[in-house]
């Protein structure tokens, strides 16, 4: 018997993830929360953060920029409002963008740092 879930990681952009994973840590907006196989159907509102996916070989990371989760029916959908594999984010254009969020006077500027913050430490695991 399989313990696997189906995931979809969406971005308005592109489809950052697809695949079946045994498990996942997720940053909800008051905390990270997990889930496995027949977790009960919920909606969630997500934080920015490190998302890890485990399967039987890997641990697979992403940053999310906020959105929401749904679980149901052994799928996990994630709308994020952007976010990448750590495969395809930049560790020095990380830390120029973290850089720029600290000195911004913008009304964004906690959010771009800790957009910037996440991009920075997926690096640094």
């Amino acid at each position: 018997m399989s313990e696997t879930f189906k995931v979809e990681v969406i971005s308005p952009e592109k489809l950052i993830f697809s695949g079946e994973v045994q498990s996942a840590s997720i940053p909800g907006s008051e905390g990270y929360f997990g889930v496995l196989k027949n977790h009960a159907a919920m909606v969630s509102e997500l934080g920015i953060g490190i998302m890890e996916l485990n399967t039987d070989s890997k641990t697979i990371k992403l940053v999310i920029d906020a959105g929401f989760a749904e679980i149901k029916s052994n799928t996990l959908k994630i709308l994020t409002n952007g976010g990448d594999l750590r495969e395809n984010l930049n560790l020095e254009k990380a830390k120029k963008e973290l850089e720029e969020a600290l000195k911004s006077t913008s009304r964004q500027r906690d959010e771009l740092i800790k957009k910037a913050k996440a991009r920075v430490e997926i690096h640094n695991q």
